[in-house]
């Protein structure tokens, strides 16, 4: 998925760490760590796929996905069909095939439970802005890419939460726009559906040998019979109710009347604690991020946090990031409300000082970087004077248009939108403050 210098050194690197952190995991299967032997991906998943279940997919399915020759006959007379490779992607990723989840669709935005229909729109239409003003070049997607980024943030959606709770605090997709746009209308309408629960929105499930499609009806038919069930025993138990069966004053309708009255009148008192007459508690953000913040659906950190016997602009424990220069511009123009953290271009050394070591010197480059993203966007009409009318899709749609005067030579063929900024500055001061045309010829001087 990301490129390397050395990938296979890499991947022996990873094979290896993996192994001597399960060392007793393998000890107490009998298995010796250091009798085992690296294997290509490509190996070992054709290797898994041929051989891992008495249920496999067509060996020409393999062969076609993995390169390989099948020999003059058979590469001449078998040709590469939809089903066998659907059915070889399922199992790749490592689906159990006689699991009656191997039927799993990808994750996809549900509106099935959405009656009114302009809603369901609007949501949608929420959706597609989402992807094309949060993506780099979102709006010049092509239809079959946008359905792809579509899925994508459909899987990001869906795993949200494990993401926020698991992924390092520097990394890179914290400081994604997109991710930090996500909001809870979107997380929860990304599902994942099987062959027996799926809606009209479900993707066609592809690539489902018959036995899979056979254990999804029995699926089915289980959870029927476990529904009906459970009605019965509702009715069963409405009726026994009815005719006072065992007498006393309490029935079990009554009962569960009584919890859910409780209940409500525990979320209004919660709902009252705290906030405006009105049981609001609205925060005043434009101040800080920006005159559409109010809009913004993502959830509303704090804006000062206290600790360390003082109030701090930047949450306890909050790290630097490792960013590229898309993730720099937002961040330093809008910051990340979602997690109370203000714009950079607010901050100072005083706030950074416990953060970052020479943290005077971190600000130093991100603003001698963003006063050439301030020029180049000025030569094109793109930057906003007031910094309070900067939003996430603008400061994306500046950086598509100003992208191209930061492609300096680079002797490596790593991705430019995977660069650090901190690369992309230091190339920018070797080339004394200068930014690249289209031409690559020199043009504009920072002062």
């Amino acid at each position: 998925m990301f490129e390397s210098s050395n990938p296979y050194q890499r991947y022996n690197k990873a094979f290896e760490r993996d192994l001597f952190d399960n060392k007793e995991a393998f000890e107490e299967m009998g298995v010796d760590i250091y009798e085992l032997g690296r294997h290509s991906v490509r190996k070992g998943s054709a290797s898994r796929c041929a051989a891992g279940c008495t249920v496999s997919p067509p060996m020409a399915s393999i062969c076609l996905r993995a390169g390989w020759s099948m020999g003059p006959v058979k590469e001449r007379y078998i040709h590469y069909e939809k089903a066998g490779d659907q059915f070889l992607g399922r199992v790749v990723t490592g689906l159990d095939i006689s699991s009656d989840e191997f039927s799993v669709s990808p994750c996809y935005f549900d509106f099935s439970e959405i009656k009114d229909e302009e809603e369901r729109k609007r949501l949608s239409d929420d959706i597609e802005f989402t992807i094309r003003n949060y993506l780099s070049n979102g709006n010049v997607l092509e239809p079959y890419v946008y359905l792809i980024c579509k899925y994508m943030y459909a899987s990001l959606c869906f795993h949200f939460e494990f993401l926020q709770n698991n992924l390092h605090a520097t990394d890179r997709l914290r400081q994604s726009p997109i991710f930090q746009q996500v909001t809870d209308e979107h997380t929860k309408r990304a599902k994942i559906s099987y062959a027996w629960d799926k809606t009209e929105y479900t993707p066609p499930l592809t690539g489902l040998p018959p036995h899979v499609v056979l254990v999804a009806k029995m699926k089915n038919v289980t959870d029927m019979v476990a529904g009906l069930k459970a009605d019965l025993t509702v009715v069963f138990q409405d009726e026994l109710n009815k005719r006072d069966v065992g007498g006393g004053m309490y029935h079990a309708s009554q009962i569960l009347d009584e919890i859910q009255a409780k209940h409500k009148e525990v979320i209004e008192m919660m709902k009252g604690m705290g906030g405006d007459k009105d049981g609001n508690n609205n925060i005043q953000t434009s101040e800080i991020f920006g005159e559409d913040s109010e809009k913004n659906k993502s959830k509303v950190g704090t804006m000062l946090h206290c600790y360390n016997s003082s109030l701090q602009l930047l949450p306890k424990g909050y790290k630097i990031p490792d960013m590229t220069l898309s993730q720099l511009i937002t961040m330093w123009l809008c910051g990340d409300q979602a997690s109370g953290v203000p714009p950079y271009r607010l901050l100072k050394t005083v706030h950074l000082k416990d953060i970052v070591p020479r943290a005077k010197l971190v600000l130093y480059n991100m603003r001698y970087l963003m006063s050439a993203a301030e020029s180049a966007a000025v030569e094109v009409g793109a930057w906003e004077n007031d910094p309070r009318s900067w939003t996430k899709p603008k400061a994306m749609a500046m950086y598509n248009k100003i992208q191209h005067r930061f492609k300096f030579r680079y002797k490596n063929k790593t991705r430019f939108h995977e660069l650090s900024w901190r690369t992309i500055k230091n190339q920018l001061y070797k080339n004394k403050g200068k930014l690249v045309e289209d031409d690559n010829s020199i043009l504009t001087t920072l002062v």
